[in-house]
């Protein structure tokens, strides 16, 4: 995965980042754990869990040093379940799904995100606004199926900080 990061000083910016609160190596990401210049954007093993924590500090050419923060994601959803509720006498094709609600994430949870695919491979999402109640947790869809077709789904959720979780399972 990728984070995003943003900060500003008027002097060279280090910073360090880890799955670890205490800011030491996390054994999946070779510069954890140690200063490395700022960047806006970093690739990053967040592990296994359902939830993704990343702790980091930084310091500028002074060396002040900020407090250890954290970021954390979403609650990936839990359980999805995939029904074939369609009714072939009328060639009317369609799948119901839900999935466990997500806990209420500490910035607010923003939205659900459902997507779709027929090879696992490329993912449509089938909810551009996403599912903005965190209490419905099913979806329905209707949309562009038919009977010969195998279909995948996955969801993600996304707080107010625009942090999102996992994939759930397919």
């Amino acid at each position: 995965g990728y984070l995003s990061i943003s900060a500003s000083e008027d002097s060279a910016l280090q910073m360090k980042l880890s799955n670890n609160s205490g800011l030491t190596y996390d054994g999946l990401n070779a510069d954890s754990g140690t200063w490395i210049n700022y960047v806006t954007s970093k690739q990053w093993d967040f592990g296994a869990g359902d939830t993704t924590t990343v702790y980091y500090q930084f310091r500028d050419a002074y060396n002040n040093y900020t407090a250890t923060g954290s970021v954390s994601t979403p609650e990936k959803p839990l359980h999805l379940t995939v029904y074939d509720v369609s009714n072939p006498s009328l060639s009317q094709w369609k799948i119901f799904m839900s999935w466990k609600v997500v806990a209420d994430p500490a910035a607010g949870f923003k939205r659900y995100m459902v997507y779709r695919s027929t090879d696992q491979q490329n993912w449509t999402l089938m909810t551009p606004s996403g599912i903005t109640n965190r209490l419905i947790n099913y979806y329905y869809d209707k949309s562009g199926l038919n009977n010969t077709t195998r279909y995948y789904y996955r969801v993600r959720a996304e707080d107010n900080l625009n942090n999102i979780s996992k994939y759930s399972a397919t």
